[in-house]
């Protein structure tokens, strides 16, 4: 998951049963907060700082999650706009 430092998503979808998470930033110290905060909380969340534009895909069961995740992110945000209006 990309921006890590400013969003819950990604400890939201680990309590609901999503764990094989790594949460991407590319401020190295917003990472480590981060992961500091959830090590005893989410032991199997895992993160990762990088540069958004170099990330890697390590296996194509990988792309899918984050192509289902941008899904997901997406409708919910069209979702929660049109209720808005």
């Amino acid at each position: 998951m990309l921006g890590a430092k400013n969003s819950a998503l990604g400890e939201s979808l680990y309590d609901v049963g999503y764990h094989s998470l790594v949460l991407v930033d590319s401020n190295e110290n917003a990472v480590k907060k981060v992961a500091t905060r959830n090590e005893s909380v989410r032991p199997e969340m895992a993160f990762d700082s990088m540069e958004t534009n170099k990330v890697h895909v390590k296996s194509y069961r990988t792309l899918l999650q984050v192509l289902s995740f941008v899904f997901v992110f997406f409708y919910i945000r069209v979702r929660l706009i049109s209720v808005m209006i």
